[in-house]
């Protein structure tokens, strides 16, 4: 069986099963998504995630859909020109997708990312505990009913 039909098959069970799919299976397959460290301070909290191979922003798209950070992207092959010959194949290119659900305390609109050296860096601001329970008034509108009484 080839690395393509594999990926396909892969892709198939991914559409049969559900999104969970990938979050059991990535921890078995470390080839087929980004893997990643989570470090986590007082402060803020940061992703390191390993994308040799990007070239540029066109290869990698990071967005936010509710809680869930999801970054992917594609690795190419750029180096291989016609009239080459791939003799072995071990690195991972193609498409690939990572989702990383985000606790509540993540500030997701400041989040920053930069990329070097093969390594994407995600750098998200975290609520302290005082920031984290906000006490705000929420002021209440009277409204005049449409009805009397009759006593």
């Amino acid at each position: 069986m080839n690395k393509k039909k594999i990926m396909s098959s892969l892709g198939e069970a991914s559409e049969f099963l559900g999104e969970e799919f990938w979050d059991v299976i990535n921890d078995f397959l470390p080839l087929v998504n980004p893997r990643i460290d989570i470090i986590r301070t007082e402060k803020e909290m940061t992703i390191v995630g390993e994308l040799p191979g990007i070239q540029s922003e066109e290869d990698l798209s990071i967005r936010m859909q509710g809680r869930l950070l999801v970054i992917a992207g594609e690795i190419k092959r750029p180096y291989i020109v016609d009239g080459q010959e791939l003799i072995k194949d071990e690195r991972f290119t193609g498409p690939f997708k990572r989702k990383i659900r985000l606790p509540e305390d993540c500030m997701i609109e400041k989040l920053a990312a930069s990329y070097i050296n093969g390594l994407l860096k995600i750098v998200i601001p975290v609520y302290s505990d005082e920031q984290n329970d906000p006490q705000h008034e929420i002021p209440v509108r009277f409204l005049e009913s449409n009805h009397t009484t009759n006593n």
